[in-house]
C-alpha cells in the first residue's frame, strides 16, 4: 500500500468516525430531553415510554379515540377516504414549505401538560400534547419529553437505579 492509499484510507476512516460521532452526539437544543421510544393509547391515557421512564397522561375519551386511530393508521399505513385533521394540517404545512421538526412535552402548568411543536422554519408553537402527538404521528416526527418532567411525574422502569436522566 503506497502513501496515497494510506492518505485516502485515513481520510475515509476519519470521515466515518466524525460522521458517527455527529449522529450519536445529542443536539445542544435537545439537552434536558429524552426521545419517546413508544407512544401508545391505553384506556383514556396517552402513554410515553423512554429508555427508563413511563409517563401517563390522561386525555378525554374522544382524544383517546382520535390518537388511537392516528397511531394505528400510521403504524399500518391505513388510508382514509377523506383527510382527517392531522392529515389536513400536514398538507397545509407541505403547501407552505414548512414541516414539523419535533414535539417537546416539557411541563405541567395549572394541572395540564404542556407541549411545543417545533417547525423546520424555527417557529415554536404552544400545543396540547395530544394534538402535538397527532401531528407528530402524521408526519413521522419524534416526540421528546423533558427529563425533569419524567423524573417528577413518570415511573422509573429501569431495573437498577444506575441509569438516570
Amino acid at each position: 500500500m503506497d502513501s496515497a492509499d494510506n492518505f485516502f484510507l485515513t481520510i475515509f476512516l476519519s470521515a466515518v468516525v466524525v460522521g458517527s460521532l455527529l449522529y450519536l452526539w445529542p443536539s445542544a437544543d435537545l439537552e434536558g430531553f429524552s426521545e419517546a421510544e413508544d407512544v401508545r393509547v391505553q384506556d383514556s391515557r396517552l402513554v410515553f415510554s423512554t429508555q427508563c421512564f413511563v409517563l401517563d397522561m390522561y386525555v378525554s375519551d374522544s382524544q383517546a379515540e382520535d390518537l388511537d386511530m392516528a397511531l394505528t393508521r400510521f403504524e399500518t399505513g391505513l388510508e382514509t377516504e377523506r383527510p382527517l385533521m392531522p392529515e389536513l394540517t400536514g398538507d397545509i404545512m407541505d403547501a407552505s414549505d414548512v414541516s414539523l421538526d419535533r414535539v417537546e412535552v416539557h411541563s405541567i402548568q395549572n394541572q395540564s401538560f404542556r407541549a411545543d411543536i417545533l417547525l423546520t422554519n424555527g417557529e415554536r408553537i404552544d400545543a396540547r400534547p395530544s394534538d402535538a402527538v397527532l401531528l407528530a404521528a402524521e408526519s413521522d416526527s419524534p416526540v421528546y419529553l423533558s427529563n425533569s418532567l419524567l423524573r417528577d411525574e413518570g415511573e422509573n422502569t429501569c431495573l437498577d437505579s444506575a441509569r438516570s436522566v
